[in-house]
């Protein structure tokens, strides 16, 4: 007989055990932790509270064409002046224009001679936009109803929409926070 043949089935025999031992360890670790979860209790609090707005941002803006550059700047300065005037007879001191954007304004041109095509710039659009500002969260949209009256003098006025804003919110999330954890507290 072979000396090392037992050696080898021992080698094997003990790695076979220290693997089985390995194993049940995972096991009983695994059911351990199962069972010390199923014994903890996770409880969770909700609180609400109803806000309302301190804030509104009102965003607009206006435009001109004209020929030249020139001509389009004169007609939006004259523009901001009947603007800034309606916004000041409604009570709106405080705004902010926006730096002015400018695009050309092109048409296609044929030429009849070699049957082509190309874009010629007839003009200028000039666009100022404006933002207002204000605590006042019921008066600014319905004065954005009452702008109508600068399109009856000549102005493109577009209103693009309003955000409702509660700057207050960082000491309603505590507040709400802590009544949140009272909760939790009573229902555990």
């Amino acid at each position: 007989m072979n000396p090392s043949r037992p050696h080898l089935f021992g080698l094997l025999a003990g790695l076979a055990l220290a693997s089985g031992l390995v194993l049940a360890s995972l096991v009983f670790a695994s059911a351990w932790t199962r069972i010390s979860e199923s014994q903890v209790i996770n409880v969770t609090g909700s609180a609400r509270k109803n806000v309302r707005s301190d804030l509104v941002v009102w965003h607009t803006s206006f435009s001109v064409d004209a020929p030249t550059l020139l001509e389009a700047q004169e007609r939006l300065h004259a523009d901001l002046g009947k603007v800034t005037a309606f916004l000041n007879l409604h009570g709106v001191a405080d705004f902010l224009a926006q730096p002015v954007q400018i695009s050309e304004i092109v048409a296609k041109q044929h030429d009849k001679e070699d049957d082509t095509t190309a874009n010629v710039r007839v003009g200028y659009r000039l666009t100022q936009a404006v933002e207002i500002r204000s605590p006042d969260v019921e008066r600014v949209p319905r004065l954005a109803g009452e702008s109508g009256d600068l399109l009856q003098q000549g102005v493109a006025f577009v209103s693009a929409g309003f955000e409702f804003i509660y700057t207050k919110a960082g000491d309603a999330k505590v507040e709400m926070m802590a009544e949140a954890t009272r909760d939790a507290r009573s229902r555990a």
